[in-house]
């Protein structure tokens, strides 16, 4: 999945929610020795939304505990630690519900905010713009021919921009 020389690989998850579906896809950056960097598609979830009327704050809430699911399963397939993740959501009101304490919530909220802090830090949510997050395509759908021209055309991440990420707290900075 990623190279052996490989020094440090880190786990990128986009979560994304509208109102007919929600999810995540997760990518993995690799650092090697020389610091070329290589990032690489690794998975993708998708649901479709509860027939149950559901706010898009709340979709968004269930696409990061998807994407916080996904990624634990990966990261004990490649046996990554789970600070090497980081996770990435378009909803601001997700961002604040995760650096708030579950028990000030309702009940909906509260169970799901306290499942993703069981497992993540707060400090590894950070803000992606919409139209730069790939989870975007699998919200939203989209048309196949769109799909092979943004996942396989090479427009899908830009490894050069990629690179400037870990500098950045609140912007993926990547042409998506």
């Amino acid at each position: 999945m990623y190279p052996e020389n490989a020094k440090k690989v880190t786990l990128h998850t986009f979560n994304d929610a509208s109102a007919s579906a929600y999810g995540s896809v997760v990518y993995a950056r690799c650092e090697t020795e020389n610091t070329v960097s290589s990032v690489r598609f690794v998975a993708a979830k998708s649901k479709v939304a509860p027939i149950q009327s559901v706010s898009i704050p709340r979709m968004e809430l269930m696409a990061a505990v998807l994407g916080m699911k996904l990624t634990l399963v990966i990261k004990n397939a490649l046996e990554i630690d789970i600070r090497d993740c980081v996770f990435w959501t378009d909803s601001l009101d997700v961002i604040c519900w995760l650096r708030n304490q579950s028990r000030v919530f309702k009940p909906f909220l509260a169970k799901r905010i306290s499942h993703v802090h069981e497992h993540t830090n707060p400090s590894q949510w950070r803000h992606v713009s919409g139209e730069q997050n790939p989870a975007d395509l699998l919200s939203r759908g989209v048309k196949i021919a769109k799909l092979v021209e943004k996942v396989f055309g090479g427009k899908d991440l830009n490894v050069s921009s990629v690179n400037r990420m870990n500098g950045q707290k609140h912007v993926f900075p990547a042409k998506i």
